[in-house]
């Protein structure tokens, strides 16, 4: 994925915010994150709309 390949050469804190592939009418936010957290160095979450605006997942 496009997104795990630009992110691996980035410092940590670095994040991308894309359409979800998985859910339609989403974001997801993608971070990149310490191997001790995550062992690939990233993290994903959902970005979701509500009648109230947005929420992370």
């Amino acid at each position: 994925e496009i997104t795990l390949e630009v992110l691996s050469r980035e410092p940590e804190g670095a994040f991308m915010v894309r359409e979800s592939t998985s859910k339609p009418g989403c974001y997801a936010l993608s971070l990149r994150v310490p191997r001790e957290f995550q062992p690939s160095g990233i993290a994903h979450y959902l970005i979701m709309r509500t009648n109230k605006g947005y929420k992370i997942k």
